[in-house]
Parts: structure tokens; sequence; C-alpha cells
């Protein structure tokens, strides 16, 4: 699939530190705060994004990144994040399915049990960069690392193409050949962008809508035209444009664009800051995003020389402080703490549409856009410090605080809700922030150094043997939990995305399974026993258990088989069974104030067996998996995922259980 169209779409460039901001022509790699803060996230945690060791749909409400006290400056990608910490490494979190966590695996944090995960052989580092599925490290020697998806020649190495076709993703950073001297990284989409300490800028991976800026031969200009194979890369939706060496950007044709102090990238689209307070614009317009005059909106994939952002038809955007690009919209800070944007305004994150002066957009169907810069009226008299732009959402930072406006579908805007909001809304429960990054569906703002971070809704500790799980909120009444699983070898990770109505599916390499396996074979006649565990807290305590027989991925209750056993039969020919285990207080008087009780889940065998892989009756196998269990593994030790329910918010965890200590 494009990236531009995508459900997994992410945004371009990093945000420092207010006054780090901007790198500034000529001067030393951008960096970060010299003292690192605690971080703060809020949307979409389907990949455990938010930097938590669970997933959950999303939290519309700030969480902390747990266990992170020394942040120096934040990426937000589309399914995972990077911390820059303050003595030179780099952490990230959430999904990992092209390697974009960088710790040489393909599992997502939550996965691993884990809030966080370092990036491999990664120090030195001065900023950081994010998008898609792919990262930037810039490094205090000039140099930079590239990692992740490689379908667009993101890695910037001469290769490119679907992994499943060229096997080119990496997992750990690697060094991007022919880049020295670099001052700052920017990322959008699937495209890259280094400026350079004379003012000039390379660009590489994905070149669809010509958002390199780069020359390339006329006739290579179109897909699949002969002869031109460098210029394009084999995604999964057939060849595509792209460049997967650093080219210098051109301002026009044999001229290398120059006195940029600062970059940025939306999806489709590229941005540069000059030395003058201008800024040029080049790639994709198909919802006014480049913000010039003249220019028609729609696909382009052609070489286009930058032009001028304007304000008006005859006035050029000027002194212009800061820029961020989101998905199909900009928003920059002008001197004296003013911010325009411009691009698309559908979800109103330029402000309410149907304001005078929006105009119309024609992206298959009409929307509304401003197609030149235009103030962000709603913030006329506010001295805002810094701004960042997601997708179809805009950040502003304001008195160390954060305001935030735009599309609400996952909790983006962090207000509690999952309604849109057209004014800039406080996001409440943070400390004085110092940085922000939106990206395509969650935001993370990273605190003033000595800030507290929100306090962690629900922990989950290793015993021995045991796992427990305890949370703060009043709200929570019950637990769902049942034994790990996840996509075997030869399946497709993500088909339960959509089934359980999260955002679009992210697929990747095959996976490994860490699913304990059954020793032996399941028979017609033999009786599965599900282990309560036991439950401590405010009584009285009721516990419900729902076998339920599993077929190509759906798993439906079994009409009648609520008891701690079950007893296999024909009908379970075929079936992969599971059993869910609910405990939940039985009352709440009203204005009694109940204690929450604390989970522990036994890992005993009785558990394992009641989720066989498969079972033989009648001397028949009715499963190609089955395998033998790896007594080297004692169950009491091997991953459980555990499924908390709060209120109508259910979270997802993986823990593993501290060995039995041996008597």
């Amino acid at each position: 699939m494009r990236h531009a169209r995508s459900s997994g779409l992410s945004l371009g460039c990093v945000w420092l530190p207010v006054a780090a901001a901007i790198a500034i022509l000529g001067a030393t790699p951008a960096t970060a705060l010299a003292q690192g803060g605690a971080a703060a996230s809020w949307g979409e945690n389907y990949r455990g994004q938010l930097g938590t060791f669970y997933r959950s749909l999303h939290e519309e409400r700030p969480v902390a990144v747990e266990g992170l006290p020394n942040v120096s400056a934040v990426a937000a990608a589309a399914s995972f994040n990077l911390a820059l910490l303050s003595n030179g490494t780099v952490v990230s979190w959430g999904g990992n399915a092209y390697g974009q966590l960088g710790d040489g695996g393909y599992k997502a944090t939550w996965e691993l049990g884990e809030s966080h995960v370092p990036v491999s052989g990664l120090s030195g580092v001065s900023a950081i960069a994010a998008a898609n599925e792919h990262a930037l490290a810039l490094l205090t020697n000039g140099t930079v690392k590239a990692w992740g998806n490689n379908q667009y020649g993101e890695l910037g190495d001469g290769t490119g193409g679907f992994e499943e076709r060229t096997g080119q993703n990496e997992r750990v950073p690697k060094t991007v050949p022919g880049l020295t001297g670099v001052v700052a990284v920017a990322t959008g989409g699937g495209s890259n962008f280094a400026l350079l300490g004379n003012g000039t800028v390379r660009a590489w991976g994905n070149n669809v809508e010509g958002q390199l800026g780069t020359e390339w031969p006329e006739q290579c200009q179109k897909r699949n035209s002969p002869g031109c194979a460098q210029y394009e890369c084999p995604t999964e939706v057939g060849n595509e444009l792209c460049g997967r060496t650093p080219q210098p950007v051109m301002k026009a044709k044999g001229m290398p664009l120059s006195e940029v102090v600062a970059i940025s990238a939306g999806e489709e689209s590229a941005y540069a800051l000059l030395k003058d307070g201008q800024v040029l614009s080049w790639g994709g317009d198909f919802r006014g995003q480049l913000g010039q005059v003249g220019v028609e909106t729609g696909p382009h994939g052609r070489f286009i020389p930058p032009g001028k952002v304007m304000r008006s038809s005859t006035e050029a955007l000027e002194h212009v402080q800061e820029l961020s690009a989101g998905a199909d919209h900009v928003l920059v800070r002008l001197l004296g703490g003013q911010a325009f944007g411009w691009g698309d305004n559908e979800r109103g994150e330029l402000g309410k549409p149907g304001l005078a002066g929006v105009e119309i957009c024609q992206v298959h169907v009409e929307t509304p856009c401003f197609r030149v810069a235009k103030p962000i009226r709603a913030l006329r008299g506010r001295d805002v410090e810094a701004v960042s732009a997601g997708s179809h959402y805009s950040l502003a930072l304001i008195a160390h605080q954060v305001y935030a406006w735009g599309k609400n579908e996952y909790g983006e805007l962090g207000d509690g809700r999952t309604t849109d909001n057209h004014a800039p809304t406080l996001v409440e429960g943070l400390g004085p922030v110092a940085a922000m990054s939106a990206a395509n569906t969650h935001a993370v703002a990273l605190l003033e150094p000595g800030s507290e971070p929100p306090h962690p809704v629900v922990s989950l500790e290793p015993q021995e043997g045991a796992l427990k799980v305890a949370w703060t909120s009043d709200e929570a009444e019950r637990e769902v939990y049942r034994v790990f699983e996840r996509p075997g070898a030869n399946e497709a990770e993500g088909e339960s995305d959509e089934a359980e109505g999260m955002p679009g599916s992210e697929e990747g390499p095959p996976r490994d399974t860490t699913r304990p396996r059954i020793k032996g074979e399941a028979r017609d006649g033999q009786a599965l026993t599900a282990t309560m565990g036991t439950w401590t807290g405010t009584e009285p305590m009721t516990e419900e258990v729902q076998w339920q027989r599993c077929r190509n991925h759906e798993c439906l209750n079994i009409a009648g088989a609520t008891g701690s056993t079950y007893l296999l039969g024909s009908q379970d020919a075929g079936s992969t069974l599971d059993v869910i285990v609910t405990a939940a207080n039985s009352l709440k008087p009203p204005g009694t104030a109940i204690s929450p009780p604390t989970r522990i889940v036994k890992t005993k065998q009785e558990a394992t067996r009641s989720t066989p892989e498969s079972i033989t009756l009648n001397g028949t196998q009715h499963s190609d998996v089955l395998d033998e269990f790896d007594d080297s593994a004692p169950l009491e030790s091997v991953p459980y995922e555990i499924k908390f329910r709060a209120g109508e918010k259910t979270r997802v965890m993986v823990g593993t259980p501290l060995p039995a200590l041996i008597q």
C-alpha cells in the first residue's frame, strides 16, 4: 500500500526543546536538553506506542512513558517512538513489525513485557527522527544511522524493496553511506532528509510525489519505464519511484538548494526554512499542503523545484522561527510567537472548518483546506513557544503547557474524550513541558527536568510462579486473562486488528510463536482443567469460567461450558480450545469505597492444557502444528498474556513469572 493513504502513516521531524528546535546554519549538530526529564504520552496505544508495558486501544489522557527519567529529546512515529537519553544513547518503544525499534528483533515492547528497549549499538547521538516504520539517528560526528523499513530505500545504502521480496529491512542501526557534516535530520512518510553544515540538503527514500526534490531523468518520472530500475523500488503494490541513496535537493535544475537552517517533512511533501525566514516547499499537494500559489492540487510524481510558501496571492510567508509538517497540513511559529498554518483542514486541525478564507481542495472528494498560510485564529494574542502537527490534529506549547485541537478519534487531544474539538484545549495532567512530538494517532511530551510524570494506572509484577497485577483506579472491577498467544510462522499479524476495531493492520515479517505447546496428544474424552488462581482484596469476590472453541482465528463460547473442567468430544475435532477466567467484585454498595483487589495468576500446567494446539479424536489428528512442549522451559517461566479490563477499557500485557525456587 502507498504510504500516503495507509493507516500506518507517520509524520516528519523530531522536536527538541524549544531553544534547540532550529538547526542554525553552520552550527554543530543540534543538541538536546543537557539534563533529561520524564516523558508522557496519550492517544492510540494498540502497539504499546505510549511507552506503557501494556497495550490498549487508546489512552485519552496522558500516561507516563514508564521507566525513563533522563529523556533529552523525543520523536513520535506511526506505531513506535524514540527517546534520546542524556547520555547520548537511544531507547525505543511500540510496534516492531519492520525492526523499527532497532533492538535486533521483531517483537513489540508490550509483547516483551517491557515499556522500552535500547536501540542496539547507538552512542554519541545528538538528534533523532522517526516516521512510518523507520528511524534516523544523527551522531555528534555528523554521520547518520538508519534502521527499520526499507521498502522505499529508507536505509540510504542503495537497496530498497518490500522485505518479503528482498529481505532488506534492517533490525539494527547501520550507517547511511556518503553522509558527513550533517547538522539536522528529518523524516516524513517513507522519505528522509539531512541538513548539512553548509546549508544544503540531501534526500532519499519515497519519491512517489517528487517529495525528495532531487533530479532524475525525465523518462524515468513514470513507473515501470524501461531502463529506470535504479529510480524505482519493488514495493508491496508494485514498482514505485524512490531514491536509494542520498542526493542533493535542488532549487532548480542544476542548482542545489542552499541557505537552509531547518527542515521538516510531511507524508508526501517537504519543507525548508531559509536563513531569511522564508519557507520553501515541494512534493505532493493533494490538500494544498505546499502553500504555494498557482500549483494544482493532485498527484505530481515528477521533479518540481521548491517554491515559496505564501501568505497571500502576492506576499510570501516571512519571519518563520519554527516549522512542523503533519501528514497533510503544516504549522509554523513566527517571530513574536504567532502561529500560522496551511494545508488540510478537514478535521479542524487549522481551526473550525467553514471559516472565512477556507478554500476547497479536490482529493477524490472536496475537502476544506488553506492553500496559503493563514494565522491560527484561536491562538491570536497567545505567545506560542512551539508547534507540532500530527495527522489531522495540532499541538501548541504555550507557557510550558500543551494545547491540542483537531481530530480526536484515538484521544490524540488528551482531553479525556474521543470527539473532535476545533478549539485549542489544554492537555491536563502534565507538569511543565519542554518539547512535544505529534505522530498520526498519538503524541509524546517531554517534561521539564524535575517534573513528575502521571502515575501508572496499572502495574504487573512477576512473582515466584505467578504474576501480580495491581491498579490504582477505582474503576477497576474486572480482569480477564488467558495464555499468551502470538501468530505462528505462517500467519500474518494484523488480521485481528480490524476485527477488534483497531486501526489498520500492520503487516510485517513472520514471527516466532512464544505460546506454550502441549506435550503429547489431546484425545476424545480427555478432561482439560483451568486453575482459578487466587484473589486478594475487598470481598465479596465472584469468579466465572467460560470455555471457547476456536477455528480460523474466531473463538466462540461453548454453550454450558462454564465449569473449571471441560471434557473433549467429537465436536471439538480440528479446533483450538481456550478458557477465559473472569473475577469481579460481586457488589459495590452506593457510597461505599472498595479498595481494588490484586490478581495472582498461577501458571500451572493445567492452565496450559486448557488451550491445546490440536486434539486427536478417534485416532485421527486434526492439526499440522502439534509440537512437543519444551521441557527446558517450565510452565512457571513462560510468557503469559493478561487481559485486564477496567470499566470499558481493556489493557493487554505480557509477563513471565519468576522461576519457582526448588525446596
